[in-house]
């Protein structure tokens, strides 16, 4: 039996130069859209980065701002806040005729001036007390809160309920005041018509033993002082 020999592969024929010129040209031309594929997938991952991370700082920012504008209102003083000068601290005992005094500029209760060498004890008072003794404790660094003795029972209650507790707040009816509550402390006053707690508070933020407005910060007004 004879044996048949295998058929040789067919070479292939030889490429021409301009089909080799055609394929340099198609891979020169699928190579490009493939780095440009590329390029705009890494281009659309950095814009979605610089999106989210922009929107992130925009978010801080208006965070911020937010919350810059919120303290600043917190910590403003209330509209309508007299101020006065008042520099002299002396001590001087007995009673002590603050309309005779120089330095002595109108306000009902005085915001400043001689005083008592003794404050008066922070606290909620139904009586009136010796305004010689309470501007003492305004250089302490209390706020006094004084009514006309006519306010209506509501209102003292309102007022009570800031008061009561607090190390530098006193309170108290004052006759012949010239607006039904007055919030005072040292060379600062607030006439009220009537109890606004977000006023009042706003008051006692911006001056109650503030540093920069208490001559004597950080002094007490309770535990050494006279409650009579």
């Amino acid at each position: 039996m004879s044996s048949k020999n295998p058929t040789p592969p067919v070479a292939a024929a030889p490429q021409s130069r301009q089909q080799r010129r055609q394929d340099l040209v198609k891979n020169s031309k699928e190579n490009r859209k493939k780095q440009y594929d590329k390029n705009k997938r890494e281009m659309t991952i950095i814009k979605i980065i610089s999106g989210v991370l922009l929107a992130a700082i925009l978010i801080g920012i208006g965070y911020w701002i937010v919350n810059y504008v919120q303290d600043r209102n917190l910590n403003s003083a209330p509209e309508g806040v007299k101020t006065f000068s008042y520099v002299n601290n002396q001590h001087v005992d007995g009673d002590i005729d603050y309309s005779a005094q120089e330095a002595y500029q109108g306000e009902i209760p005085p915001a400043g001036g001689v005083h008592n060498p003794t404050p008066q004890q922070c606290a909620v008072y139904t009586a009136e007390i010796r305004t010689e003794n309470a501007v003492h404790s305004l250089e302490h660094g209390a706020v006094w809160i004084t009514y006309q003795p006519t306010l209506s029972a509501d209102q003292i209650q309102s007022l009570t309920a800031v008061a009561d507790g607090d190390d530098y707040i006193l309170m108290s009816p004052y006759e012949g005041l010239p607006a039904p509550i007055v919030l005072t402390a040292w060379n600062h006053q607030l006439q009220m018509q009537s109890f606004d707690k977000d006023t009042v508070d706003k008051f006692l933020r911006a001056y109650k033993n503030k540093q920069g407005v208490t001559p004597e910060y950080g002094a007490s007004c309770s535990g050494v002082t006279t409650t009579k």
